[in-house]
Protein backbone atom coordinates (compact mmCIF):
# COMPACT_ATOMS: atom_id res chain seq x y z
CA UNK A 1 0.00 0.00 0.00
CA UNK A 2 1.70 3.28 -1.04
CA UNK A 3 1.94 6.40 1.68
CA UNK A 4 -0.71 8.11 -0.37
CA UNK A 5 -3.44 5.84 0.49
CA UNK A 6 -1.98 4.92 4.54
CA UNK A 7 -2.21 9.02 5.18
CA UNK A 8 -5.89 8.63 3.79
CA UNK A 9 -6.79 6.20 5.59
CA UNK A 10 -5.14 7.74 9.18
CA UNK A 11 -6.79 10.74 8.41
CA UNK A 12 -10.01 9.22 7.76
CA UNK A 13 -10.35 7.45 10.76
CA UNK A 14 -8.94 10.28 13.15
CA UNK A 15 -11.32 12.50 11.36
CA UNK A 16 -14.38 9.87 12.27
CA UNK A 17 -13.07 9.31 15.94
CA UNK A 18 -12.90 13.23 16.45
CA UNK A 19 -16.68 13.42 14.95
CA UNK A 20 -17.82 10.52 16.65
CA UNK A 21 -16.39 12.43 20.32
CA UNK A 22 -17.66 16.06 19.05
CA UNK A 23 -21.17 14.89 18.06
CA UNK A 24 -21.78 12.66 21.09
CA UNK A 25 -22.89 14.77 24.07
CA UNK A 26 -22.10 13.27 27.39
CA UNK A 27 -24.86 12.24 29.78
CA UNK A 28 -24.35 13.69 33.13
CA UNK A 29 -27.28 13.29 35.65
CA UNK A 30 -28.86 16.62 37.10
CA UNK A 31 -30.87 17.49 39.91
CA UNK A 32 -32.91 20.06 37.40
CA UNK A 33 -34.02 16.51 35.02
CA UNK A 34 -37.86 17.10 34.84
CA UNK A 35 -37.64 20.82 35.48
CA UNK A 36 -39.18 23.52 33.33
CA UNK A 37 -35.27 24.99 33.72
CA UNK A 38 -34.15 21.49 32.59
CA UNK A 39 -36.78 21.33 29.58
CA UNK A 40 -35.41 24.16 28.20
CA UNK A 41 -31.36 23.35 28.34
CA UNK A 42 -32.42 20.36 26.62
CA UNK A 43 -34.24 21.95 23.73
CA UNK A 44 -31.17 24.08 23.02
CA UNK A 45 -28.49 20.96 23.57
CA UNK A 46 -30.14 18.93 20.48
CA UNK A 47 -30.59 22.27 18.55
CA UNK A 48 -26.92 22.66 19.04
CA UNK A 49 -26.16 19.08 18.00
CA UNK A 50 -28.37 18.67 15.07
CA UNK A 51 -26.13 22.08 13.83
CA UNK A 52 -22.83 20.29 15.23
CA UNK A 53 -23.67 17.14 12.95
CA UNK A 54 -24.42 18.96 9.93
CA UNK A 55 -21.50 21.12 10.12
CA UNK A 56 -19.24 18.19 11.02
CA UNK A 57 -20.68 16.14 7.78
CA UNK A 58 -19.75 19.46 5.59
CA UNK A 59 -16.28 18.75 7.46
CA UNK A 60 -15.72 15.81 6.79
CA UNK A 61 -16.72 16.22 3.12
CA UNK A 62 -14.76 19.05 2.78
CA UNK A 63 -11.58 17.18 4.10
CA UNK A 64 -12.13 14.61 1.90
CA UNK A 65 -12.36 17.04 -1.25
CA UNK A 66 -8.63 18.77 -0.28
CA UNK A 67 -7.11 14.92 0.49
CA UNK A 68 -8.41 14.30 -3.20
CA UNK A 69 -7.23 17.34 -4.56
CA UNK A 70 -4.09 16.78 -2.90
CA UNK A 71 -4.32 19.89 -1.07
CA UNK A 72 -2.64 18.82 2.03
CA UNK A 73 1.04 18.70 0.76
CA UNK A 74 3.50 21.49 1.86
CA UNK A 75 4.55 22.95 -1.15
CA UNK A 76 1.58 23.35 -3.37
CA UNK A 77 -1.12 25.60 -5.35
CA UNK A 78 -2.73 28.24 -3.44
CA UNK A 79 -5.66 27.54 -0.98
CA UNK A 80 -9.17 26.64 -2.55
CA UNK A 81 -12.30 28.24 -2.08
CA UNK A 82 -13.24 25.00 -0.62
CA UNK A 83 -10.94 25.37 1.69
CA UNK A 84 -11.71 29.00 3.16
CA UNK A 85 -15.13 27.73 3.51
CA UNK A 86 -14.00 24.64 5.85
CA UNK A 87 -12.44 27.14 7.80
CA UNK A 88 -15.08 29.91 8.22
CA UNK A 89 -17.41 26.50 9.19
CA UNK A 90 -15.06 25.53 11.77
CA UNK A 91 -14.84 29.15 13.38
CA UNK A 92 -18.67 29.33 12.79
CA UNK A 93 -18.88 26.19 15.10
CA UNK A 94 -16.61 27.91 17.58
CA UNK A 95 -18.96 30.87 17.71
CA UNK A 96 -21.67 28.21 17.65
CA UNK A 97 -20.05 27.10 21.08
CA UNK A 98 -19.31 30.09 22.47
CA UNK A 99 -23.28 31.54 22.12
CA UNK A 100 -24.40 28.04 23.66
CA UNK A 101 -21.98 28.38 26.85
CA UNK A 102 -23.22 32.32 27.46
CA UNK A 103 -27.04 30.78 26.91
CA UNK A 104 -25.94 28.62 29.56
CA UNK A 105 -24.30 31.07 31.94
CA UNK A 106 -27.27 32.91 31.37
CA UNK A 107 -30.10 30.51 32.48
CA UNK A 108 -27.79 29.81 35.32
CA UNK A 109 -27.83 33.10 35.95
CA UNK A 110 -31.59 34.27 35.46
CA UNK A 111 -33.48 31.29 36.28
CA UNK A 112 -31.83 29.35 38.68
CA UNK A 113 -34.36 28.95 41.52
CA UNK A 114 -33.79 29.41 45.34
CA UNK A 115 -34.19 27.12 47.84
CA UNK A 116 -37.14 29.40 49.64
CA UNK A 117 -38.85 29.30 45.98
CA UNK A 118 -38.86 25.16 45.92
CA UNK A 119 -39.85 25.10 49.69
CA UNK A 120 -42.81 27.57 49.16
CA UNK A 121 -43.77 25.60 45.46
CA UNK A 122 -43.85 22.28 47.84
CA UNK A 123 -45.67 23.79 50.45
CA UNK A 124 -47.74 24.99 48.04
CA UNK A 125 -48.50 21.29 46.18
CA UNK A 126 -48.76 19.81 49.29
CA UNK A 127 -51.55 22.42 51.00
CA UNK A 128 -53.15 21.51 47.48
CA UNK A 129 -52.81 17.94 47.96
CA UNK A 130 -54.50 18.55 52.07
CA UNK A 131 -57.25 20.24 50.88
CA UNK A 132 -58.04 18.10 48.18
CA UNK A 133 -57.67 14.97 50.54
CA UNK A 134 -60.22 17.28 53.56
CA UNK A 135 -62.73 17.58 50.75
CA UNK A 136 -62.59 13.68 49.66
CA UNK A 137 -62.90 12.80 53.38
CA UNK A 138 -66.02 15.18 54.06
CA UNK A 139 -67.17 13.62 50.67
CA UNK A 140 -66.52 9.86 52.26
CA UNK A 141 -67.77 11.40 55.26
CA UNK A 142 -71.05 12.16 54.30
CA UNK A 143 -71.32 8.97 52.29
CA UNK A 144 -71.22 7.49 55.31
CA UNK A 145 -73.78 9.04 57.11
CA UNK A 146 -75.93 8.55 54.13
CA UNK A 147 -75.34 4.85 54.61
CA UNK A 148 -75.54 4.37 57.93
CA UNK A 149 -79.42 6.25 57.81
CA UNK A 150 -80.24 3.64 54.84
CA UNK A 151 -78.70 1.15 57.43
CA UNK A 152 -80.89 2.31 59.86
CA UNK A 153 -83.80 2.26 57.62
CA UNK A 154 -83.59 -0.71 56.34
CA UNK A 155 -82.99 -2.31 59.96
CA UNK A 156 -86.08 -0.38 61.31
CA UNK A 157 -88.19 -2.00 58.07
CA UNK A 158 -86.52 -5.38 58.89
CA UNK A 159 -87.41 -5.35 62.74
CA UNK A 160 -91.37 -4.54 61.39
CA UNK A 161 -91.35 -7.39 59.61
CA UNK A 162 -89.99 -10.07 61.62
CA UNK A 163 -92.68 -8.65 63.82
CA UNK A 164 -95.19 -8.97 61.30
CA UNK A 165 -94.03 -12.29 60.30
CA UNK A 166 -94.17 -13.35 63.62
CA UNK A 167 -97.93 -12.09 64.50
CA UNK A 168 -98.81 -13.77 60.93
CA UNK A 169 -97.46 -17.06 62.10
CA UNK A 170 -99.36 -16.84 65.63
CA UNK A 171 -102.69 -16.09 63.54
CA UNK A 172 -102.21 -18.48 61.09
CA UNK A 173 -101.32 -20.99 64.23
CA UNK A 174 -104.45 -19.43 65.67
CA UNK A 175 -106.36 -20.57 62.87
CA UNK A 176 -104.72 -23.72 62.13
CA UNK A 177 -105.60 -25.07 65.75
CA UNK A 178 -108.82 -23.69 65.34
CA UNK A 179 -109.13 -25.32 61.97
CA UNK A 180 -108.25 -28.36 63.76
CA UNK A 181 -110.89 -28.06 66.43
CA UNK A 182 -113.73 -27.33 63.82
CA UNK A 183 -112.81 -30.54 61.94
CA UNK A 184 -113.01 -32.31 64.89
CA UNK A 185 -115.72 -30.88 65.52
CA UNK A 186 -117.29 -31.60 61.66
CA UNK A 187 -116.14 -35.05 62.55
CA UNK A 188 -118.04 -35.57 65.97
CA UNK A 189 -121.20 -33.73 64.46
CA UNK A 190 -121.02 -35.69 61.37
CA UNK A 191 -120.48 -39.01 63.54
CA UNK A 192 -123.36 -38.19 65.87
CA UNK A 193 -125.45 -37.23 62.70
CA UNK A 194 -124.96 -40.64 61.15
CA UNK A 195 -125.96 -42.21 64.78
CA UNK A 196 -129.00 -40.12 64.44
CA UNK A 197 -130.03 -40.82 61.39
CA UNK A 198 -129.46 -44.79 61.89
CA UNK A 199 -131.42 -44.51 65.13
CA UNK A 200 -134.11 -42.34 62.99
CA UNK A 201 -134.54 -44.85 60.35
CA UNK A 202 -134.56 -47.63 62.96
CA UNK A 203 -136.91 -45.72 64.85
CA UNK A 204 -139.58 -45.41 61.94
CA UNK A 205 -138.61 -48.99 61.78
CA UNK A 206 -139.95 -49.81 65.02
CA UNK A 207 -142.99 -47.62 64.64
CA UNK A 208 -144.27 -49.07 60.84
CA UNK A 209 -143.28 -52.69 62.54
CA UNK A 210 -145.29 -51.43 65.86
CA UNK A 211 -148.33 -49.90 63.76
CA UNK A 212 -148.50 -53.06 61.76
CA UNK A 213 -149.18 -54.87 64.83
CA UNK A 214 -151.44 -53.37 66.83
CA UNK A 215 -152.59 -50.26 64.25
CA UNK A 216 -153.95 -52.44 61.81
CA UNK A 217 -155.75 -50.94 58.69
CA UNK A 218 -159.57 -50.43 59.62
CA UNK A 219 -162.56 -49.10 57.33
CA UNK A 220 -163.10 -45.74 57.41
CA UNK A 221 -166.11 -44.25 58.63
CA UNK A 222 -169.02 -44.88 56.71
CA UNK A 223 -173.20 -45.57 57.04
CA UNK A 224 -172.63 -48.00 54.25
CA UNK A 225 -170.69 -50.55 53.66
CA UNK A 226 -167.53 -49.71 51.99
CA UNK A 227 -164.20 -51.85 51.39
CA UNK A 228 -161.64 -48.64 51.97
CA UNK A 229 -159.62 -48.64 54.98
CA UNK A 230 -157.75 -46.19 57.12
CA UNK A 231 -153.96 -46.58 57.75
CA UNK A 232 -152.87 -45.20 60.59
CA UNK A 233 -149.00 -45.54 59.32
CA UNK A 234 -150.20 -43.40 56.52
CA UNK A 235 -151.82 -40.90 58.32
CA UNK A 236 -148.79 -40.40 60.26
CA UNK A 237 -146.60 -40.48 57.36
CA UNK A 238 -148.60 -37.43 55.57
CA UNK A 239 -148.60 -35.35 58.71
CA UNK A 240 -144.86 -35.51 58.86
CA UNK A 241 -144.48 -34.72 54.90
CA UNK A 242 -146.91 -32.16 55.30
CA UNK A 243 -144.85 -30.61 58.56
CA UNK A 244 -141.44 -30.95 56.55
CA UNK A 245 -142.41 -29.90 53.51
CA UNK A 246 -144.94 -26.65 54.41
CA UNK A 247 -143.94 -25.78 57.69
CA UNK A 248 -146.17 -22.52 58.34
CA UNK A 249 -149.16 -24.60 57.30
CA UNK A 250 -148.68 -28.59 58.60
CA UNK A 251 -152.36 -29.40 58.39
CA UNK A 252 -153.69 -31.80 56.16
CA UNK A 253 -157.59 -31.90 55.54
CA UNK A 254 -159.73 -34.88 57.33
CA UNK A 255 -162.33 -35.27 54.45
CA UNK A 256 -164.84 -37.47 55.04
CA UNK A 257 -165.00 -41.20 54.24
CA UNK A 258 -161.39 -41.36 54.35
CA UNK A 259 -160.61 -41.80 57.48
CA UNK A 260 -161.51 -43.65 60.92
CA UNK A 261 -162.36 -41.56 63.90
CA UNK A 262 -160.89 -43.84 66.99
CA UNK A 263 -157.43 -43.64 64.80
CA UNK A 264 -157.65 -39.57 64.50
CA UNK A 265 -158.99 -39.34 68.56
CA UNK A 266 -155.60 -42.01 69.36
CA UNK A 267 -153.22 -39.11 68.02
CA UNK A 268 -154.78 -36.48 69.53
CA UNK A 269 -154.81 -37.91 73.31
CA UNK A 270 -151.16 -39.12 72.65
CA UNK A 271 -150.49 -35.59 71.71
CA UNK A 272 -148.89 -36.75 68.67
CA UNK A 273 -151.43 -34.77 66.27
CA UNK A 274 -153.47 -31.92 66.78
CA UNK A 275 -156.40 -29.57 65.55
CA UNK A 276 -156.46 -26.54 64.18
CA UNK A 277 -157.53 -24.03 66.74
CA UNK A 278 -160.69 -22.78 64.09
CA UNK A 279 -160.81 -25.61 61.93
CA UNK A 280 -161.96 -29.36 63.53
CA UNK A 281 -161.45 -30.26 59.95
CA UNK A 282 -158.05 -29.77 59.70
CA UNK A 283 -155.30 -32.00 61.59
CA UNK A 284 -151.82 -31.38 62.21
CA UNK A 285 -148.36 -32.90 63.36
CA UNK A 286 -147.88 -31.74 66.74
CA UNK A 287 -144.32 -29.97 67.42
CA UNK A 288 -142.00 -31.42 70.20
CA UNK A 289 -139.18 -29.08 69.94
CA UNK A 290 -137.76 -27.53 72.54
CA UNK A 291 -136.13 -23.90 71.07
Amino acid sequence: MSFGLNLKALISKATDEYKDIATKDPIVESTEDGTSRGEVLDRILAQQAVEKAALWDKLYQLEHERFESMDHVVFGPPVPKDRKELETIMTLDQHIVEKLDAELEKLNLDERPNDDLLEIEYRDKLQSEVNHLEQTLVYLNQELKNIMQASQTEQTVLEECIASNKLLLQVESHYTDELEDNQKSTDRLAAEFALLQKKYVESLQDISDFLDEYYPPHPVDSDYLTTDECDLKKVIEHLLNRAFTHPENPYIALRPGTYWSPYIETLINARIAHYHPEDQNLLGLTDHRLF
